[in-house]
């Protein structure tokens, strides 16, 4: 054997003195730097594999809210309402004004934006989470909150998750905002 000790390589190390063999770290731990005595604990949204001379990331779409996780099935899939981007240690809420309607997302785009006539609060699950109420409409993708829904003007009506506004049909007028059936304010006088 030789005279000098020769350090162990990353993965492994050498707990006790004067010990030939270096040990490989165990599941769940790694060793990044040649020459220890004890591995490192592998950090939440990470795992480490037996003789793991790096933690990987769990991967995009899934999360790890533990240390010491040995293998990538052991990461969570990220729920529905947000995502999870690759080495996450817990879900993000999908954004205000998007939505996440499945499971595993990976970003913050999570599965599109929340629908016309609608708004999303953050974690929202569908594209039509919440309608603009009566009287109000929102014309764009992407509503975040009801100040997406603006007032309907006069002489127009706007049913419950309205797009646009609705002229009041002929015969009837509108002469306040936020009316909400075809009714409008009334008959028109002749």
């Amino acid at each position: 054997g030789s005279a000098t000790a020769t350090p162990c390589s990353p993965g492994t190390v050498n707990p006790e003195e004067r010990q030939s063999e270096c040990a490989k770290c165990s599941a769940g731990t790694f060793m990044n730097e040649s020459g220890h005595t004890a591995c490192f604990d592998c950090v939440a949204g990470f795992f480490c594999e037996h003789g793991a001379s790096t933690p990987l990331p769990c991967e995009k779409g899934t999360f790890g809210n533990a240390t010491n996780l040995e293998a990538p099935d052991q990461c969570h899939v990220c729920p529905i309402g947000h995502y999870c981007v690759s080495g996450a240690a817990e879900p993000e809420p999908c954004p205000a004004g998007m939505y996440g309607a499945s499971q595993g997302l990976g970003s913050a785009q999570c599965s599109g934006p929340c629908a016309k006539g609608h708004f999303c609060p953050a974690s929202s699950t569908s594209s039509t989470q919440q309608p603009c109420p009566p009287g109000t409409f929102n014309a764009a993708l992407g509503g975040t909150d009801a100040n997406a829904c603006q007032p309907c003007g006069k002489g127009a009506f706007c049913a419950s998750a309205s797009t646009a506004p609705t002229l009041c049909p002929a015969g009837r007028f509108g002469g306040s905002a936020h009316l909400t059936g075809a009714s409008c304010s009334g008959r028109s006088e002749e």
